[in-house]
């Protein structure tokens, strides 16, 4: 069961400091996000992956935000040419 079994984690952070043409006075937007997922390889050609990713998002254009997403996937990939 473990053989086919992997986990993974990711972070991100970004800050923009910008000077829109829209907007006449600059501003700040930072974003952080992370990520971690558990995937399943089983029937050789066949995965499952289920993973949760956490943002947020401040400004200073009061367009403040958090956001939870949940995934869940089954895929399929087969060698069309085999050597």
């Amino acid at each position: 069961f473990a053989d086919g079994l992997a986990g993974d984690i990711s972070l991100s952070w970004r800050d923009e400091d910008r000077d829109d043409a829209l907007n006449t006075s600059p501003y700040n937007q930072t974003t952080y996000s992370a990520t971690t997922g558990l995937s399943y390889s089983f029937w050789s050609w066949y995965a499952a992956r289920l993973y949760y990713r956490y943002s947020e998002q401040r400004s200073d254009l009061n367009t403040d935000y958090n956001e939870h997403r949940i995934f869940f996937s089954i895929s399929m990939q087969m060698d069309m040419l085999k050597s």
